[in-house]
């Protein structure tokens, strides 16, 4: 009985969707921004990983979980260039972890970069599935993956894939990646159509049809023709923003059209959450 129960749980909790972030937790991000900032040559002196942060930021975020219960994450900054990634998450501590290796004055972090990244973390510090351990730690070692691994294709068969390649498809098409890339592209999308159906409609087509494309630069210039021979485009953009909304839709979405039940969820959660 205690397994059946246990089984139940987990698809209930591998079932669950879209998870909000509040706005108001979300704007924090500009302040911490700025605080990170004026304390980089701090940060940037020290060479340390996620395992051993600086943690400046207590209590930080206030957010509560799926049950109503508070969660209130603190900041941790570290400093490894070895790291691709820009910020992870520490269920364990409620920490989230931001890397300012990549941070320099030449090439600083946009806010709305910046803002992605939390909102992405904050979503993993109130997964159901992420924070119940026993559940996730037997999920991960069956379904997660780091993006990590040679990047040279070292099998000679057609169409072979290196193992980075390979690791990056199995980690962005995991359930808690998922949910974590789902809640920032819903926001920028809900920025963009702003509850206009119209606008709607033709976003449910780019989605539809990013599964043929190759490049998003492929699907930038045909999608702008096709927009050209029609009339206009219905997100009334300039062509550079357009082109950065095509590159971050097909970056995000393209990993999931190789998976009918994921490319089958998000299009059902993108209609209750943009309607």
């Amino acid at each position: 009985m205690k397994n059946l129960i246990r089984k139940i749980l987990k698809e209930e909790i591998l079932k669950e969707g879209h998870i909000d972030v509040p706005k108001s937790e979300i704007r924090k991000a500009g302040v911490l921004m700025d605080m990170i900032n004026s304390n980089i040559e701090k940060y940037k002196k020290y060479k340390m990983g996620f395992y051993s942060p600086i943690v400046d930021f207590k209590n930080f975020f206030k957010l509560k979980d799926n049950k109503g219960n508070p969660i209130n994450v603190s900041v941790g900054i570290y400093n490894d260039n070895s790291d691709n990634a820009g910020g992870r998450m520490d269920t364990e501590n409620n920490t989230l972890l931001i890397n300012v290796s990549k941070w320099t004055k030449e090439y600083p972090i946009s806010l709305d970069d910046f803002e992605e990244l939390i909102t992405h973390e904050l979503v993993h510090s109130v997964d159901p599935l992420v924070k119940d351990k026993k559940i996730y730690a037997k999920y991960y070692n069956k379904k997660g993956a780091e993006p990590s691994g040679n990047t040279f294709v070292l099998d000679k068969t057609p169409n072979a894939k290196s193992e980075y390649d390979k690791n990056y498809e199995k980690y962005r098409k995991s359930q808690h990646e998922y949910k974590a890339e789902l809640t920032p592209l819903i926001n920028k999308l809900n920025r963009l159509v702003k509850g206009d159906q119209y606008k709607i409609k033709w976003i449910f087509w780019l989605i539809s049809i990013i599964g043929y494309y190759d490049t998003p630069h492929e699907m930038y210039v045909n999608t702008s023709s096709y927009f050209e021979e029609n009339g206009s485009s219905p997100f009334k953009i300039s062509e550079d923003d357009y082109w950065l909304f095509i590159y971050d839709l097909f970056t995000k979405v393209k990993p999931w059209t190789t998976k009918p039940s994921l490319m089958k969820k998000l299009k059902k959660e993108l209609y209750v959450a943009l309607s």
